[in-house]
């Protein structure tokens, strides 16, 4: 009875904690060496944790019709973390020449401010403590910027991004838009 009793007290301790998944973060970031190595010309892709025992979760965008990604969850459930995942990851495998971020921050400035305060490379744009209508400028920007880039490909005879880069020279990196707390652009208080 003692070692019955000694065997599961143990094993509900381990227990308590093992519904918290911890990734070290040096299981999915690139060495020294492999950093900025990476191409965005067809597709950005990114490990944002484990999938299994052995393989890595990736997400990808830029291909075909994998243009956009939501994520949601409760409050407190990992979703600025995993935004900072997939910003630090990527501006660790692409360079700016390939990736460039366009950062809001509808949460007071709290989750992008390192990344202004650090001077993010890749960043054209972070947006701290976020009104309404500074956000809505930026995606006019990169509306305008899509029109650009639109007029770019016709003269070109491309495409898209891949086909840019096989018959230009002119480096055109890849634009991802980051907005924590999107809801926010549909909030009622523009009385």
């Amino acid at each position: 009875d003692e070692l019955f009793t000694e065997i599961i007290s143990h094993v509900g301790a381990e227990a308590d904690g093992a519904h918290e998944i911890q990734v070290p973060a040096t299981s999915i970031m690139p060495q020294q060496n492999d950093q900025w190595t990476r191409s965005s010309k067809d597709e950005i892709a990114v490990a944002i944790g484990p999938s299994g025992a052995t393989r890595m979760q990736e997400l990808r965008l830029g291909r075909g019709t994998t243009q956009h990604a939501l994520v949601a969850g409760r409050t407190g459930s990992g979703k600025s973390t995993l935004l900072h995942v997939l910003i630090t990851n990527l501006a660790l495998w692409y360079s700016p020449d390939e990736l460039e971020f366009y950062l809001v921050d509808f949460k007071k400035g709290v989750e992008f401010q390192a990344y202004a305060t650090h001077q993010l490379p890749h960043a054209r744009v972070i947006a701290i403590e976020s009104d309404r209508e500074f956000a809505l400028s930026v995606l006019r920007r990169l509306d305008e910027e899509l029109r650009r880039r639109g007029d770019m490909f016709r003269i070109a005879g491309v495409q898209d991004v891949s086909g840019w880069r096989e018959t230009q020279s002119e480096p055109l990196p890849r634009t991802l838009l980051i907005v924590d707390e999107f809801q926010e652009f549909f909030a009622n208080d523009d009385g």
